[in-house]
């Protein structure tokens, strides 16, 4: 494999952290904005 293969992949590898990130983050939001919605329908009543 030469060297440009070799970067391609680091590149690729690195990008798929970046984006398992994102998800993670996004999952941690979602949540956090569901029990705040929920807390405050509760409170409403």
């Amino acid at each position: 494999m030469g060297d440009k293969d070799r970067g391609s992949l680091d590149l690729f590898d690195r990008e798929c952290a970046v984006m398992d990130r994102f998800i993670a983050n996004a999952k941690n939001y979602i949540q956090i904005s569901s029990g705040g919605l929920l807390l405050s329908i509760t409170f409403l009543h």
